[in-house]
């Protein structure tokens, strides 16, 4: 096995079984261990990294409803600061950070996390209303459509976008 994807939860219960173990596995073919689904917490990179520090973390980010794993940020240790990034997004996408008003937010100011381009679904079936309410034309003109996650996030200054959870 040289990669690895788990939901974060997951890592932990691995990381639960190899922890005291005087003889655990050194995991020298795994070159990247991947993290999705979940918010990855800051504790459980520290906890990876003092488990396995040859072997670089992922944290992938993305919804359901944009063909899932559509921004990374790549880790060979732990983060500064508490919050975990989610990344720059992959080719052919875009996360948007904006305002209640639907404006691009400025550097460091929360607000919620859009996504738009080739991944992004067409709406949810038999619901017609939720669809009108979160999948919208790109406003920005990179994508025919965007979709507004519900989660709050922020542009550090290199353009990673930081993750703070769900706005509900």
């Amino acid at each position: 096995v040289t990669v690895v994807q788990f939901v974060p939860s997951y890592l932990n219960v691995f990381m639960d079984a190899m922890e005291g173990v005087a003889d655990r596995p050194h995991l020298t073919s795994l070159s990247h261990m991947v993290l999705i689904g979940e918010a990855l917490k800051h504790s459980s990179i520290e906890r990876w990294f003092r488990l396995y520090p040859h072997v670089p973390m992922m944290n992938a980010y993305g919804p359901t409803e944009a063909s899932d794993s559509i921004a990374h940020h790549d880790m060979e240790q732990p983060p500064r600061g508490t919050i975990v990034p989610i990344g720059k997004p992959i080719q052919n996408m875009a996360l948007y950070i904006l305002d209640p008003e639907m404006h691009l937010c400025p550097i460091g100011v929360k607000g919620e996390i859009a996504v738009a381009g080739v991944g992004v679904g067409r709406g949810y079936i038999f619901d017609e209303e939720r669809t009108r309410q979160v999948f919208l034309p790109d406003p920005f003109g990179g994508a025919k459509r965007m979709y507004k996650t519900g989660d709050v996030g922020c542009y550090a200054p290199d353009g990673t976008i930081l993750f703070f959870g769900r706005r509900d």
